[in-house]
């Protein structure tokens, strides 16, 4: 047998500790400060190659007093130091050397086993040096960081209150006139009116009339710029108490003190709108179509208030010149009529429930029938019939009177092509055609369309005018009408010596006919003045070389004195009622034939 014994043991590797201080680990410790490895007892095992407190052999403890100022606090911190390196902690400690130059000592257990500690010494004033710009550079990264955020608080403060504005422009802010709008004004007159329920306030609810020529003759660059001159105008007047905004297209509602200066103010905005527009190359007047409601001291509904300035401004006839209307309880029974005339329009219309009427003009000293004039009824099916004088002011505001002066012209041309083609008699007859299809610039192409459908000869066809149509552009109708000759129809002025520019329209206008009425001839043929007087006008008219046509002759003894005054051509009940077409064809179509 062999026996076989084993021995235990260690392999011990010994190598410098003092070696641990050079590696390329604590290159950077090396170049700002001091190393030191020490035992237990705080001897000095090694040191880096820049060390100055001590060297090998000698103890820390001591050398750090001797290098120190060895003041009292120095002795107590060293013996921190010590302490906390037998209870194996780390920590560091900050002593003065003088010169006003600390340094701090940093220490830490090594080796723990074996009690071997390694302790740094800084320069407190070369680390600050070298922390200094390190701080610095954190401070004005803070104060940007804080720069930043305030500069975002900002923005987003900013962009909210953009996005206030925003929604407050829209909300409040009319955007053609960059006024207030209606919201804004029911706010405000709440407010005004609530404080001030001893003074008296007008609501205005207006517009212009015929803006829609504006727009066509001007372009809507101009026509707006009238818009925003009302706004502007208004505050130049009126306190700051009254307010004036634009609702809609046109239309303006105003809140204004009802003081004996009022008509006044309203007189001078309009002066001062109309100069602005003048200012702009606009001709065409700007005419205000208003309703008034005078606020009580009951009120409370705004909105009802509005309401009825506007009941009122639906109530004015722009044929009858009118263009203001205050508000009463009448209007309302008025307004309930009108509104079922246009809720019904349209279908009436399609079911064919207008038709055309022809008046006979006569002839006084042939004593046969001269012509006719065309007059548009509203047959409803339950066999009520609208006269003209009922619906046409109604149309002429909503516009519906541009389709019914068309339908009359084509019904006239188709009754006279009727005529042609059948070989009977045909005179000439006058249509009327309302202001607000004149200012149409399609007008004239439209009449000229017509005319050759129904291949209608010159002379047949006369076109019935008002002296109203001139009130507003003068040159701008002579100029419609002398297109309207070259289509060969001959123009009729209508209720001559109604309007007090009715003897300067004559000078130099493109007129055929002159028609007046039966106003010249006073309460009775006997009237020596007003015999004298419509003397004059006839001898004036056909000194003119115009024909004259003198309509509401209604007795005998009116017809003798026309002829012998020099009027020829008469019209009125004496001879005929409008009839319908097939009864004025049967009656002096076939009847007078040449």
């Amino acid at each position: 047998m062999v026996a076989v014994s084993s021995l235990d043991g260690y392999i011990v590797l010994i190598e410098d500790i003092s070696t641990f201080l050079y590696t390329r680990a604590l290159d950077y410790q090396t170049k700002i400060g001091q190393m030191y490895i020490t035992d237990k007892d705080m001897n000095v095992l090694g040191y880096s190659y820049n060390a100055e407190i001590t060297n090998v052999g000698n103890n820390f403890t001591m050398s750090v007093l001797s290098y120190t100022d060895g003041r009292q606090e120095t002795k107590r911190a060293i013996q921190t130091m010590k302490n906390d390196l037998s209870d194996g902690k780390e920590g560091y400690i900050s002593v003065s050397v003088g010169n006003n130059t600390n340094i701090q000592i940093s220490y830490c257990n090594l080796i723990p086993s074996d009690k071997i500690y390694f302790i740094t010494c800084f320069n407190r004033n070369l680390t600050d040096y070298k922390i200094r710009p390190l701080l610095v550079r954190s401070m004005l990264s803070c104060l940007f960081i804080m720069f930043l955020m305030l500069a975002i608080i900002v923005y987003v403060w900013a962009i909210s209150k953009k996005a206030n504005l925003t929604v407050e422009k829209l909300a409040y802010e009319d955007p053609i006139t960059h006024g207030h709008n209606i919201n804004y004004f029911k706010e405000f007159a709440v407010k005004v009116l609530s404080v001030s329920k001893e003074t008296p306030f007008v609501i205005l609810r207006f517009d212009i009339a015929n803006f829609r020529y504006f727009n066509e003759a001007y372009g809507h660059v101009r026509a707006d710029e009238v818009l925003v001159s009302c706004i502007k105008n208004f505050e130049s007047v009126f306190s700051e108490r009254e307010l004036c905004v634009r609702i809609t297209a046109d239309q303006f509602l105003a809140l204004v003190l009802n003081d004996n200066t009022c008509d006044s103010k309203i007189d001078k905005f309009r002066e001062l709108v109309n100069a602005d527009a003048r200012g702009r190359g606009i001709k065409y007047p700007v005419k205000f179509k208003t309703g008034v409601y005078q606020v009580k001291k009951t009120d409370t509904d705004i909105d009802v208030m509005i309401d009825h300035a506007n009941v009122a401004r639906k109530t004015l006839n722009a044929k009858q010149n009118q263009y203001r209307a205050t508000y009463s309880d009448n209007i309302v029974t008025d307004m309930r009529k009108a509104d079922k005339m246009e809720s019904e329009m349209q279908a009436a219309f399609a079911n064919g429930e207008f038709h055309v009427y022809y008046q006979p003009k006569w002839d006084v000293v042939s004593n046969h029938v001269a012509g006719a004039e065309a007059l548009v009824r509203w047959n409803k099916k339950d066999g009520n019939v609208i006269l003209p004088e009922d619906f046409i002011p109604i149309f002429e505001q909503n516009g519906f009177v541009e389709v019914l002066d068309f339908f009359t012209l084509e019904e006239v041309c188709r009754q006279i092509r009727s005529l042609f083609d059948e070989g009977k008699t045909t005179y000439p007859i006058s249509v009327n055609q309302s202001k607000v299809l004149l200012h149409n610039p399609d007008y004239v192409v439209n009449v000229q369309k017509i005319l050759k459908k129904y291949n209608i000869p010159e002379g047949v066809i006369e076109i019935e005018i008002n002296e109203d149509v001139f009130q507003d552009d003068k040159e701008a109708m002579f100029k419609v009408l002398n297109e309207l000759k070259k289509c060969g129809i001959r123009i009729l002025l209508d209720d001559f010596g109604s309007s007090k520019s009715s003897l300067s329209i004559l000078k130099g206008a493109p007129f055929d006919i002159i028609k007046i009425g039966c106003e010249f001839f006073g309460e009775s043929v006997s009237d020596k003045q007003n015999m004298w007087i419509l003397q004059k006008v006839i001898e004036m008219i056909n000194g003119l070389g115009l024909e004259l046509v003198c309509e509401g002759v209604e007795s005998s003894e009116q017809a003798v004195l026309l002829k012998n005054l020099g009027c020829r051509l008469v019209q009125g009940f004496f001879y005929s009622r409008p009839v319908p077409g097939d009864e004025y064809v049967q009656l002096f179509c076939e009847k007078y034939q040449a």
